[in-house]
């Protein structure tokens, strides 16, 4: 085939292929253009011009003795602060744990006694609960904090 193509009658019967799909796409898109603006003239025609008027502008005035909107009034009292929620993390210490190693979807995590434990995702271990393990990182919860330790981290 690639030899007949490069032949002179190959490359005759190629361009003529070519010219006739690109004749034919040109009548298709010269009668997609032709065929829809008369109709959206006509749409656009309906519009009454009230429908396209803006509303007329009513300007803010100031009326003496009215409230001002950028203070507060007198009877509301100001909110109280909260404590800011690095104030809440301090007070939070997570239990002291290492990774150790990962492997296939085990955590090995030793505990401050030293203990070792190879634990899964949602295993539990010294109230501690494992939720996701990572190739270098396991994320695990404790009092309902969630807190990450990395491998080899001390």
């Amino acid at each position: 085939m690639k030899a007949f193509f490069e032949t002179t009658l190959g490359k005759v019967i190629l361009a003529a292929v070519v010219i006739g799909i690109w004749g034919v796409n040109v009548v298709n898109f010269s009668e997609m253009a032709g065929s829809d603006e008369p109709e959206q003239a006509r749409i656009y025609a309906d519009v009454m011009d009230e429908q396209l008027a803006l509303p007329d502008f009513i300007p803010y005035r100031y009326q003496p003795g009215g409230r001002n909107p950028f203070q507060l009034p007198g009877n509301m009292v100001e909110p109280q602060a909260r404590p800011s929620p690095q104030a809440e993390q301090e007070e939070y210490a997570p239990p002291s744990v290492v990774l150790s190693g990962v492997m296939e979807g085990m955590a090995i995590i030793r505990d401050q006694a030293g203990q070792t434990f190879f634990v899964e995702e949602n295993d539990s271990f010294n109230n501690i609960t494992v939720k996701a393990i990572f190739s270098d990182s396991v994320h695990l919860e404790h009092q309902g904090r969630t807190f990450t330790v990395n491998l080899n981290e001390m």
